[in-house]
């Protein structure tokens, strides 16, 4: 399986790397930014998630961690907090209706009952009533009717 998203900068952060200096913006796979989430050589530009060069991993729980922390960076105005990453663990679906979890303290699981257990953390993280209706509701079409691969 090869997983191709997110393989090279989107065009506009290509372009903003291209006009930022080139000592501090060093890296190919993204913008670099310090401890606070802030675009190195560039003044009041602030960057998150897969966008970046960081020593974290571009996933969805970073970007989101990232998030909050500017959420609340901007809206206190403390600059002297660093961001901190706080693991919550991996969850991965793995086909089959079955799938792994690494948890933080040392656990490592997978199976159908882990399946179970990333479906409710999945859901959990869906935003709006709406969204986690459409993703039920696709969930139940496809065991009821199976997957749609006609225009695969």
């Amino acid at each position: 399986m090869v997983w191709a998203t997110g393989n090279t900068p989107r065009p506009l952060i290509k372009s903003l790397i291209q006009k930022l200096p080139a000592d501090v913006q060093n890296q190919r796979r993204g913008l670099v930014v310090d401890e606070f989430c802030k675009v190195k050589g560039a003044e009041n530009i602030w960057a998150l998630g897969d966008c970046t060069a960081t020593q974290w991993a571009p996933t969805a729980q970073v970007a989101s961690s990232q998030g909050k922390y500017l959420s609340s960076f901007f809206n206190s105005k403390d600059f002297s907090k660093a961001f901190e990453y706080n693991h919550l663990g991996t969850l991965a679906y793995i086909g089959n209706d079955e799938a792994i979890a690494d948890l933080p303290w040392g656990i490592h699981i997978g199976g159908a009952l882990t399946f179970y257990f990333w479906r409710s953390a999945y859901l959990s993280n869906l935003f709006s009533v709406r969204n986690k209706s459409l993703v039920l509701f696709d969930w139940t079409k496809n065991s009821v009717f199976g997957r749609d691969i006609s225009r695969e």
